[in-house]
């Protein structure tokens, strides 16, 4: 699908992201919360997603160097902590 009339590219992947979880495709919306924060570093709920989803795999030291890399990206953002 392409993105909709006026959505940015980071709101095109939060959707595909959604999409993806609610198929049961973590990999893929894992995948896609890198891309959002490749883009915009600033998007904390995406770290927060995506360490979710990696520690509900198993990947729990994934999932705690991606918060680590968006505490880095975002050290004075009270949601990061």
């Amino acid at each position: 699908t392409k993105p909709l009339k006026d959505e940015t590219n980071a709101d095109y992947l939060w959707r595909k992201s959604d999409a993806a979880f609610h198929a049961g495709d973590y990999e893929r919306a894992v995948g896609l919360h890198k891309a959002i924060v490749a883009l915009d570093p600033s998007d904390v709920e995406s770290y927060s997603v995506a360490a979710w989803l990696l520690w509900s795999m198993g990947k729990a030291d994934d999932s705690n160097a991606f918060i680590a890399r968006g505490l880095a990206a975002n050290p004075n953002d009270f949601e990061m902590w």
